[in-house]
């Protein structure tokens, strides 16, 4: 049997081992400070004694069912004063019946739609835009058709996160609901990863993105921004661009608690989740610089200690320090996205970061490379 070699033997070998080594440093710090940071308490607006009129709005196109069964569960709410506001964006189906039978019901929803026009060709953002200008209220509740709120006291919980003298912004989580299947675990472990990047990065005072689906700003930042001006090209972005733009240590605030969520349907099929992926991608050039390096860092640095972990073991060459970085990063990632699942009520959704760890830069990597040489962008809808 041949037997582990424990270290470097040649110039090459020491120079893997040392970027095998500063990796690995760089990814056990980034775990540190990422999981775990959410363990922190939200810093909930406990001052104010009265709670501020919310306008809740939701786009969608071609929603029908989903506005028929989330809708009675968004207007349902436990919150005394606020508003749910519908753009019903070109839909085909019968969105606008159902929303017109709805209203028969809840006098406070509001719809308008949007024609179909064929020489038009508009995206996501002028929807958010007709919604934000008719919205009544400065506190503006963002979430899609497809979501629906994991309580009754979901804008509560979310408005808990607003403090009017500092607060712009207030990021929320959305999971995927889980059924059967290994896509739907890639899909709600990849949604999962990202929540925990984003959420823990703005608790350590560096926000650089939120998800519609979940989503608190007020109307007095949109205007101030001049709404989505900087990147009204793009079919995406109304969510995370204009966090990335806006959001700073100082007026943006987390909110994480299981009421505070709410859950999306996961796309039926890999095109389709790959089709949805390619569109988000199509926003991360524009992100600041600070966040476009850390982001690539860690993706950098993860790969690394894979691929030389694996590549000392294959050829016993420095075998036991490649062996012993990768049980150093695995265990201290499982123990930081453990702490996350936990404080998220992701179940053991972390157990699935041993199947997709590795794989997973592959897959969005082809997909940005892929979005290069598209002449065209993908739809919203």
């Amino acid at each position: 049997m041949e037997e582990l070699i424990q270290y470097p033997e040649t110039t090459t070998g020491w120079i893997l081992s040392g970027l095998l080594a500063v990796s690995t440093i760089y990814q056990l710090i980034y775990y540190i400070t990422t999981g775990f940071v959410l363990r922190k308490k939200n810093k909930a607006n406990n001052a104010s004694a009265t709670l501020p009129a919310v306008s809740v709005i939701i786009c969608a196109r071609n929603e029908s069912e989903n506005l028929k069964n989330h809708i009675p569960q968004i207007i349902k709410q436990k919150y005394p004063n606020f508003e749910v506001i519908v753009v019903n964006d070109s839909s085909s189906d019968d969105s606008d019946m159902i929303l017109a039978q709805l209203k028969t019901q809840y006098p406070n929803l509001y719809y308008t739609t949007i024609p179909i026009d064929k020489k038009f060709v508009h995206t996501k953002k002028l929807a958010v835009n007709i919604g934000i200008k008719a919205a009544k209220n400065n506190l503006l509740l963002f979430t899609d058709a497809d979501c629906m709120p994991a309580s009754e006291n979901w804008i509560t919980e979310m408005v808990k996160g607003y403090n009017p003298d500092t607060t712009e912004i207030v990021l929320g989580y959305s999971p995927y609901q889980k059924e059967k299947g290994l896509l739907n675990l890639l899909i709600r472990y990849d949604a999962f990863w990202n929540g925990v990047q984003y959420l823990s990065m703005a608790a350590n005072g560096h926000p650089f993105m939120g998800v519609g689906r979940n989503l608190l700003y007020t109307k007095s930042l949109f205007l101030k921004n001049n709404g989505f001006s900087k990147h009204i090209y793009l079919y995406s972005g109304d969510d995370d661009l204009f966090v990335n733009e806006t959001a700073n240590k100082q007026n943006t605030n987390i909110v994480t608690t299981a009421d505070s969520q709410t859950i999306s349907l996961a796309p039926a099929t890999y095109l389709q989740w790959l089709n949805q992926k390619s569109r988000h991608l199509t926003t991360a050039p524009l992100y600041k610089f600070s966040h476009k390096l850390k982001l690539f860092a860690e993706t950098l640095s993860r790969q690394l200690v894979w691929t030389l972990s694996i590549l000392s073991i294959i050829i016993s060459n420095f075998a036991i320090i490649g062996i012993s970085a990768l049980i150093l990063k695995i265990s201290l990632q499982l123990l930081s996205l453990k702490t996350a699942a936990k404080h998220l009520d992701a179940q053991k959704i972390y157990w699935a970061a041993l199947l997709f760890d590795f794989i997973l830069p592959f897959i969005l990597g082809s997909l940005y490379i892929r979005n290069m040489f598209r002449s065209k962008q993908i739809k919203w809808k």
